[in-house]
């Protein structure tokens, strides 16, 4: 690409349109490509300084040249995603002519100009240091304000389900057709469906943020592991067998009574088995296992417990972030298994709450998550 190609954004910049003024005085960076061949068509002067570029310098790169390209799920043919108008690709680094990386946030828009597919990036730098506490105490406040009219709302629910079938609305033998009642059934089952996963991210923001502010308080109690586990993964397997998946289970049928908060241990479990059978494919396995790991003198002996399941795939630089704050692995798909990157946030910490561990792994096309507890005895205080 040639500097006279380059500029063909800057050749209307002598005149100073109200577009190109925007286009330079955005606080968020901006790059445009050519969708075809990837090459920089041009760059605000937000994200030149950033990135640290000269005009020159960049008339000869393209994106391949500024990001990593096994960042995105399917390479950096971002032909596949044109025929979307907008997508969030979530932190992207980028590497700037220094040398250093810049984790920014990206999210990529796609329009035609004369003739020819021009790709936008508005790149969004990360929050400086001292703005990560001012973020959540916004969350903070805002969680508490929704919570009060999401549950108002929720009631309203469950009260015009009970009018509705008072007055014979929703049976199939009432004064309206068995079709109509079904469609007056169907919707009000989809305000209660959002209206529950509302208060779940609700829930989740303010657990995460008492975890943070160390202000949960743990119920430590002797778990029976084996029985325990069992009762958590039983609704799963029907869960995975409606779904034409596998989810077998193997448990140590010597595992030691655990002390620990049982509420916690479940929501972990939960978050995990829910997170396989959305994410594994049809026809594939998940596995639940749990066994023991013997400590020596320095290590206590710990309990493990995995969820593996097969079809799935996370990239090595995907699993660096996959336990961060609304961190979600790039899609081409934005809205398929939407989530808020709020789950394995409140899992890790609830882990570490209850002085535990936990990574992922992932090659071969499966992915593993393992928590280790360590095996406390009833008269051992636990280290909050």
């Amino acid at each position: 690409m040639t500097p006279s190609q380059f500029s063909w954004v800057q050749h209307s910049s002598k005149s100073e349109s109200p577009y190109q003024i925007a286009f330079n005085q955005s606080s968020d960076g901006i790059l445009l490509l050519q969708t075809k061949t990837q090459q920089v068509l041009d760059i605000n002067v937000a994200l030149q300084e950033l990135l640290g570029y000269t005009d020159q310098e960049l008339s000869r790169l393209s994106l391949t040249d500024l990001v990593d390209e096994t960042q995105f799920p399917h390479g950096l043919n971002i032909q596949q995603t044109a025929d979307q108008r907008h997508q969030s690709l979530g932190f992207v680094d980028f590497r700037c002519r220094n040398g250093t990386l810049l984790k920014a946030m990206v999210t990529v828009s796609f329009a035609n100009y004369q003739g020819q597919s021009i790709c936008c990036f508005v790149v969004q730098k990360e929050f400086p240091p001292e703005s990560p506490q001012l973020k959540d105490n916004f969350l903070s406040t805002v969680s508490h304000e929704l919570r009060t009219p999401i549950t108002t709302i929720k009631m309203a629910i469950q009260m015009l389900t009970l009018a509705l079938s008072r007055e014979g609305l929703l049976a199939p033998d009432s004064s309206k057709s068995s079709l109509e009642a079904n469609k007056i059934a169907h919707y009000l089952k989809i305000l209660n469906d959002e209206c529950n996963r509302e208060i779940g991210l609700i829930t989740d923001l303010l657990d995460l943020q008492r975890l943070e502010a160390e202000t949960q308080t743990i119920a430590a109690q002797p778990i029976q592991l084996e029985g325990y586990l069992h009762r958590i993964v039983r609704p799963f397997q029907d869960q995975a067998a409606s779904q034409h998946k596998t989810l077998n289970v193997a448990i140590f049928s010597g595992l030691p009574d655990l002390m620990s908060d049982s509420q916690s241990l479940e929501r972990i479990l939960v978050e995990l088995l829910t997170n396989a059978c959305k994410y594994t494919p049809a026809g594939e396995t998940i596995a639940f296992r749990a066994g023991l790991r013997e400590g020596h003198t320095r290590s206590p002996k710990t309990v493990f417990i995995s969820v593996i399941n097969s079809g799935v795939e996370i990239r090595p630089n995907q699993l660096e972030q996959i336990f961060d704050k609304f961190y979600r692995i790039p899609t081409n798909d934005p809205h398929r298994h939407g989530g808020t990157g709020l789950g394995l946030a409140l899992v890790k910490k609830l882990v570490l709450n209850l002085s535990g561990t936990i990574y992922a792994e992932s090659s071969n096309g499966q992915t593993c998550f393992t928590v280790e507890l360590p095996v406390i005895q009833a008269a051992e205080p636990l280290a909050f």
